[in-house]
């Protein structure tokens, strides 16, 4: 069954469902920036939250809805993809809206008389491309919103092969996604900045070259050569450099004490690098395998290397404590930009890195007896 992990954008495909719609007015404005206002339904009170990402590192802003008005401004160079999300302030009120949009430079306008529904739609070009994305994840939503149900009810009553059909259906309604909705949108809209973000889909969270690079060089040259564009082929340079056969690129960062820790002062040993937390409940629950692996295997040439996306140092300590997890960790308390994470496009963990004495990448991803089946193989 495929491990399920903690991923950066919970908000992922369900997330995407839009229960309000873009107005945006004005075109790209230069380095102007952008200007978002709303009006919703007049005695609507709130707080409204507005996620994007500029020069790759995650943007975060909110503004209180009085009257059913609000207003958020910020600068920003070319259209990114981004959330905005209302929490009324009525407690008695828990669904929480959610539009995900294309943010760029010009004047943009939520408008609406009756809360989050019926809104009036006047979008901008990025917009008026993501449109039919927009319109599909509706239908996937509901979708995966129904088998998301069964998944619950087969858990709680413990039917593990019913569950484990119910997520084989929805790895295979994902990959329809990708295939029906992201890939042909690229091979339609090449120049447009909407497919950097298809692209993002149809790549995941464990980006393959092989899959994803080809797409990535049918877009325009102008597309390639933006911001987000040029970002994106950093990811895949990476991701080529951390492929399997690849050595792996050399990093350094603090241990518990603030002593720093090199990749390369593992050569010579067989080497996992572990990407965990301790507030990643699917990390906690692996670690115990870590520590079985880790003790079979320590005398033979094999140690682990955890990387941490903690933010508070003492959590990480505690659950380094309490988890037993006597092996070399670092981290720069960072959360999800941390540093070495960011380096290596981590953007779900668990996940780990497998090299060999040679510091060359042999394996990506082993989890439970995976791991210690592989290194029981090398380790004889």
């Amino acid at each position: 069954m495929k491990q399920r992990v903690i991923r950066k954008n919970l908000l992922a495909i369900v997330g995407m469902l839009t229960t309000l719609t873009l107005t945006a007015l004005g075109q790209q404005q230069g380095t102007d920036g952008f200007k978002l206002s709303g009006s919703i339904a007049p005695n609507s009170f709130g707080k409204v939250y507005l996620y994007y990402e500029k020069d790759n590192t995650n943007k975060t802003d909110s503004a209180e809805v009085v009257n059913g008005r609000f207003s958020l401004s910020g600068a920003l160079e070319e259209p990114v993809f981004a959330r905005l999300s209302f929490q009324p302030s009525d407690t008695a009120i828990r669904r929480l809206n959610i539009l995900s949009f294309y943010l760029e430079p010009g004047n943009i306008r939520v408008s609406s008389t009756d809360s989050l529904k019926n809104v009036v739609v006047s979008g901008s070009e990025s917009d008026k491309d993501f449109l039919p994305i927009r319109q599909a994840l509706i239908v996937y939503s509901a979708k995966f919103s129904a088998l998301n149900k069964e998944v619950w009810r087969y858990r709680a009553a413990e039917d593990t092969a019913s569950l484990k059909t119910v997520i084989s259906k929805m790895d295979k309604l994902e990959q329809d996604l990708k295939d029906d909705t992201y890939k042909k949108f690229i091979e339609k809209h090449p120049a447009s900045l909407v497919s950097l973000y298809a692209l993002s889909q149809v790549a995941g969270y464990h980006l393959d070259p092989e899959t994803v690079e080809p797409l990535f060089l049918s877009l325009t040259p102008q597309v390639r050569s933006s911001k987000a564009g040029k970002r994106f082929a950093e990811k895949i340079a990476m991701a080529k450099a951390t492929s399997i056969g690849r050595p792996m690129p050399d990093f350094s960062q603090a241990d518990t004490s603030g002593k720093l820790i090199s990749l390369s002062s593992f050569r010579g040993k067989y080497l996992l690098i572990d990407f965990w937390a301790s507030w990643c409940v699917p990390c906690r629950k692996e670690n115990p395998n870590l520590v079985k692996t880790f003790n079979t295997f320590k005398d033979k040439g094999f140690t682990i290397l955890g990387v941490s996306l903690d933010k508070d140092k003492a959590s990480w300590i505690k659950a380094i404590q309490t988890d037993q997890l006597y092996w070399t960790q670092v981290s720069d308390l960072k959360y999800w930009d941390n540093v070495i994470a960011k380096r290596f496009d981590i953007r779900s963990i668990p996940q780990n890195i497998l090299v060999d004495p040679s510091g060359k990448v042999i394996a990506r991803n082993l989890h439970g007896e995976e791991l210690a089946r592989t290194l029981a193989g090398i380790l004889r």
